[in-house]
């Protein structure tokens, strides 16, 4: 399952909420300026952990094929190895 899509989505609300936060409208009504703040913390938490996913996977797929195209017992070949393990 890809994921990115809905970690742009998130970011690109996460950007709303935040354009909206930095009026001064948006604390015209305290319960509106509550909402946002809550959603705008969720949203930073979960856009950052999700790319943090993301990026793992891409470090993820990049030392395996650079395992599987090292000649067995090569020294980057065992590097690649040990961060596969890592990641994982």
């Amino acid at each position: 399952m890809d994921l990115a899509p809905h970690i742009d989505r998130f970011a690109r609300r996460l950007a709303e909420v935040e354009a909206a936060l930095s009026t001064p409208e948006a604390f015209a009504v305290p319960q509106r300026a509550q909402e946002l703040s809550r959603e705008y913390s969720r949203l930073k938490g979960l856009v950052a952990n999700g790319r943090a996913f993301l990026r793992v996977g891409e470090e993820l797929a990049d030392n395996r094929e650079m395992a599987s195209t090292e000649p067995p017992g090569s020294e980057l070949g065992a590097l690649a190895a040990d961060e596969i393990q890592r990641l994982e």
